[in-house]
């Protein structure tokens, strides 16, 4: 899960309501921080932020992948 916006109450809220998968199985959630890895940009959007860690998904090889995007309302 790439994060950018409240990093830490939403890393906080999926380990406490997202532990039904079983890591045994390969079944697991990862949270990234935002990162600034292509360049001194912050992430511009969902593409952009899955541009910007494809090494991540390359590195696990995995046989599907999911990709939401969401979205924040600020008051």
């Amino acid at each position: 899960m790439l994060i950018q916006y409240k990093s830490h109450s939403l890393d906080r809220h999926i380990r406490a309501g997202w532990n039904v998968l079983n890591a045994e199985l390969g079944e697991y959630i990862a949270s990234v921080p935002p990162q600034q890895r292509i360049s001194e940009d912050w992430y511009r959007g969902t593409a952009d932020a899955v541009y910007q860690n494809m090494f991540l998904v390359d590195g696990e090889n995995p046989q599907y992948l999911l990709i939401l995007a969401g979205a924040t309302c600020t008051r």
